[in-house]
């Protein structure tokens, strides 16, 4: 598995590749994948909410998410299951530099993931979570934000 010390950023044909599930009996694969996904998190002094292993140059299912005042957690071959409602917000991306986009995401959602144990979870996930999770889902399926959101000019947060 070849791994990027770095955050891709720009190299739209390697962010376009659409990852491969984590083969959940490989028990090395996940461990590698959660200290890599760790490691480049720490790497960032912990200023992002998720990170996709692709863009760390990893095709696989696997990404980091960090919800507010909670540790990060790694989650593997991640699902959104079911969508309800929707919501316009302004996001930026570590591989797309200091631009902003307006996206639309659902409003509450049912996902579901395999922790480091391979134990299958299952949650609803609401607004603010969601939006994370389906930030870096999207990576994965090779959707960056260039192409499924309108640029903002400047760079604000969305109320």
């Amino acid at each position: 598995m070849k791994i990027v010390k770095h955050i891709i950023e720009t190299d739209i044909a390697k962010l376009s590749i659409i990852s491969e599930s984590v083969d959940l009996n490989n028990k090395t694969e996940m461990e590698t994948l959660n200290n890599v996904l760790l490691s480049a998190y720490e790497s960032l002094n912990g200023a992002c909410l998720g990170i996709s292993a692709i863009q760390l140059g990893i095709p696989k299912r696997a990404i980091l998410l960090r919800y507010a005042k909670r540790k990060p957690i790694v989650v593997y071959n991640p699902e959104v299951k079911v969508k309800l409602g929707s919501r316009k917000s302004n996001e930026g991306c570590l591989s797309e530099g200091k631009h902003r986009y307006i996206v639309t995401r659902p409003i509450i959602a049912i996902v579901s993931y395999y922790d480091i144990n391979g134990n299958k979870v299952t949650k609803i996930l609401s607004y603010k979570r969601l939006r994370i999770f389906m930030h870096e889902v999207d990576h994965l399926n090779g959707i960056l934000l260039q192409t499924k959101g309108v640029q903002v000019k400047e760079m604000k947060r969305w109320r």
